[in-house]
């Protein structure tokens, strides 16, 4: 006794492909070449099937529209969250700052200056520093072609006199 059952499907059929009906519809050329019509297709179903048939055509197209709404929907409110957290550590900067004395105050508006001076001075001394070595790389390029084109040049006068 087998108690399997084995299904393969239809040779080349895709997975969410009709044959013979479109996205919207209509009958593709083998369905009408199948059905005769889309007069004959319709008839070939009652009314009950139809009205379901047409539903469930509004409710995919209707399926993007409040997808896409959805999307619309959830940036705006991830939008409006990003900004009342913002306000939020703003806010907490503000009452922070408000307890602070004026010389810690400074202390603080200070060290943020210094660090924000420092990532400026690495971030050009890294620049300097690639362009030196770019410098360094031609310079030492330059060098080993004027070595070999006075090298070549001199081999060429000694053979100039050497046929004298």
């Amino acid at each position: 006794m087998n108690n399997e059952l084995n299904h393969h499907g239809i040779k080349g059929q895709k997975w969410g492909r009709r044959r013979y009906q479109n996205k919207d519809g209509s009958l593709t050329p083998a369905g009408k070449q199948r059905y005769g019509s889309e007069e004959n297709f319709e008839s070939r179903y009652d009314e009950d099937v139809k009205a379901g048939i047409r539903a469930a055509k509004k409710l995919t197209d209707g399926g993007k529209d409040l997808t896409r709404a959805t999307k619309e929907y959830e940036g705006e409110r991830s939008r409006k969250k990003q900004q009342k957290a913002n306000k939020a550590l703003e806010e907490a900067a503000r009452d922070k700052a408000r307890s602070m004395s004026d010389q810690e105050l400074r202390d603080a508006v200070n060290r943020l200056n210094m660090e924000e001076n420092y990532t400026r001075m690495i971030q050009n001394r890294e620049r300097i520093e690639l362009g030196e070595s770019a410098a360094s790389k031609f310079m030492d390029r330059s060098m080993t072609a004027l070595t070999l084109a006075s090298t070549g040049l001199s081999i060429a006068l000694m053979v100039k006199e050497l046929r004298k």
